[in-house]
């Protein structure tokens, strides 16, 4: 694979997209939520602590810096790989005099494992899930093939930013591939790690009732009621375990999935926008536009347009 560098994103940039609640906001392309970005941060410039719900793999490429990731601290140096998860408050601290350099793919859980899905496409992401103090973050460089890992990387920086035939394709296998040496190398986990890890996914198929009935019937009016007696449970405590298992609301998510609906609609049939925005359970077209903009960056009649020119 050719190693092609662009320009490096630097700190100033990055501590922009961080909110006044040190939350990291991002924008993904609406069509493939994945970003690759370099980065150059100097000492007299520190970082935001931050978190973030999308999750990401940090390679180093110069120098060393301390990373800080949940209580624990990392000394990493080139050629190190940290793991970071959703809302998991990090930050790093540059040596002194010395600029790093390092390369990120941020990406969206939903890419690889869809709630309700199958458990193996979890297991593609299994330890990003970990909260434990004692898990490792951190794989030191030559634990794996880092070098390797570190092609693909550039790999899929590359193919997004050309955008040749079947790019997205392209680059999500690449990203499962990446994902599938990291679970490789945590194979070894101990024991009550493990645990952690099943009693997750025990708390997602406790909602596997809830995902098929908001995937089956997602063109209707579905409560918050009825969802939580699909689930047995009651109205409140459903409402805060839905939020806690799946990181969203339940009106967020039942949102999601109905514009994810609508995007298929939008690519495979030549509905209007207003029989679209009825079969995916909006009472009014201008609820659907608003919605679906503050979802994709672009309205309903946009999306359609720049998917139908692109080939998958």
């Amino acid at each position: 694979m050719v190693v092609k560098k662009n320009s490096l994103f630097n700190i100033l940039l990055l501590n922009k997209e961080i909110d006044e609640k040190g939350k990291h906001i991002i924008i993904f392309p609406p069509d493939l939520p994945i970003i690759v970005r370099e980065y150059n941060f100097r000492f007299e410039f520190p970082v935001k602590p931050n978190f973030h719900d999308y999750l990401e793999i940090i390679y180093i490429l110069k120098n060393e810096v301390t990373l800080k990731c949940g209580k624990k601290d990392y000394d990493v140096k080139k050629g190190d790989i940290l793991i970071v998860g959703k809302n998991e408050i990090h930050n790093c601290f540059q040596h002194e005099d010395e600029s790093v350099e390092f390369i990120s793919v941020k990406f969206l859980a939903e890419m690889i494992y869809s709630f309700g899905g199958y458990d193996m496409d979890f297991e593609y992401l299994r330890p990003f899930y970990s909260r434990s103090y004692n898990f490792n973050k951190l794989i030191s460089f030559n634990s794996i093939n880092n070098q390797n890992i570190l092609e693909k990387i550039y790999f899929i920086k590359n193919t997004i930013e050309e955008k040749k035939k079947h790019y997205r394709i392209k680059a999500k296998n690449v990203l499962a591939e990446i994902l599938l040496e990291i679970v490789e190398y945590y194979d070894e986990l101990p024991i009550e790690l493990l645990d952690e890890h099943s009693k997750y996914l025990k708390e997602l198929n406790r909602l596997k009732n809830v995902f098929e009935l908001l995937n089956n019937e997602y063109g209707q009016k579905i409560s918050l009621s009825r969802a939580a007696d699909v689930a047995f449970l009651n109205e409140c405590y459903f409402s805060k375990f839905f939020k806690r298992v799946t990181g969203f609301t339940y009106s967020n998510y039942l949102q999601r999935i109905r514009i994810e609906k609508a995007k298929e609609l939008l690519i495979n049939e030549d509905f209007s926008i207003a029989r679209i925005a009825f079969l995916t359970g909006f009472n009014t077209l201008n609820f659907f536009n608003k919605t679906f903009k503050k979802f994709t960056k672009l309205t309903p009649t946009e999306y359609r347009m720049k998917t139908r020119k692109k080939e998958i």
